[in-house]
């Protein structure tokens, strides 16, 4: 990672939320119609696995980051740093399989270089990475020392050891080792997978805020359910599958006018994705 310059107003702006909330969340629904013929064009075509909604989504956010490098950066002790590639984390339910007998409910995967990976890359990336989540394997080194001994750790011991881990990540000193250790910029979650429609009901996402105790974040990106919705389409009410997208940004990286072209920028691609990845989704970043 390298150190980024920082203007007089964007030294004072980290200054100014260093203490507080620094997070804003902004949200939208955009129209699934297109993505959701093209998933099934890309997956009539076969292949290893299936590609999924939530890899569109990593793919997109991959490439968004790659127009707009502002948002690919760190905030390690104070100093922003531009990360050299886009990384994400995302959890990964575990309840009804194996890995919650080993681990617990939930866990984490990792998911580097999305924005040079072509769509389907992506997906076998993270299907692998699932599998061998839920099979009660852990796949990221470091998280797989740390709950190796964990039932059996004392309550100081434990919470000592994370807040070492935290102080070394936070040290601008280790900033690039940090990086090479844990690559991720920002979290992909769906918040929606588990919901069910009920008639009557929508699910509109949320407000989050991720939390910086063992890493920065830069932002999250919260998936809803699609749901169909009434929407005015050239002065008429239609019908229309929507997928709620929730985006929280720390404001310490860029203000809300950036965050706008960010999603405006996602939501292009969202109702296009075959000129991002390709008809096949083998097309790389």
């Amino acid at each position: 990672m390298k150190r980024v310059p920082l203007s007089p107003v964007r030294r004072f702006v980290l200054w100014w939320m260093g203490e507080g909330s620094s997070y804003i969340s902004s949200n939208l629904v955009i129209d699934f119609t297109a993505a959701h013929a093209y998933l099934e064009r890309v997956n009539a075509q076969g292949g290893p696995v299936r590609v999924t909604i939530q890899h569109l989504v990593c793919g997109i956010v991959g490439r968004v980051y790659q127009e707009f490098p502002v948002a690919n950066r760190r905030i390690v002790g104070g100093r922003v740093f531009q990360a050299p590639s886009v990384g994400l984390a995302c959890p990964v339910n575990l309840m009804g399989h194996e890995g919650a007998d080993h681990i617990g409910e939930t866990t984490m995967m990792l998911l580097g270089d999305v924005d040079t990976l072509s769509l389907r890359a992506i997906a076998e990336a993270s299907t692998k990475t699932v599998k061998s989540e839920r099979s009660g394997k852990i796949t990221h080194p470091v998280a797989r020392a740390l709950f190796s001994g964990v039932r059996f750790m004392p309550g100081p011991v434990f919470r000592g050891g994370l807040g070492l881990i935290g102080a070394f990540n936070h040290s601008p000193a280790m900033a690039r080792l940090s990086w090479r250790i844990t690559p991720a910029t920002a979290a992909v979650t769906n918040v929606g997978a588990a919901y069910r429609p009920i008639p009557g009901a929508l699910l509109r996402g949320g407000a989050y805020e991720p939390p910086d105790r063992l890493i920065h974040m830069g932002a999250l990106w919260g998936i809803g359910a699609v749901q169909e919705e009434v929407v005015p389409m050239d002065g008429k009410a239609v019908i229309r599958p929507m997928l709620p997208v929730t985006l929280v940004f720390d404001h310490r990286l860029f203000d809300g006018v950036m965050g706008a072209r960010i999603l405006r920028a996602f939501t292009q691609r969202l109702m296009d994705p075959a000129s991002t990845f390709g008809e096949d989704g083998l097309l790389p970043g």
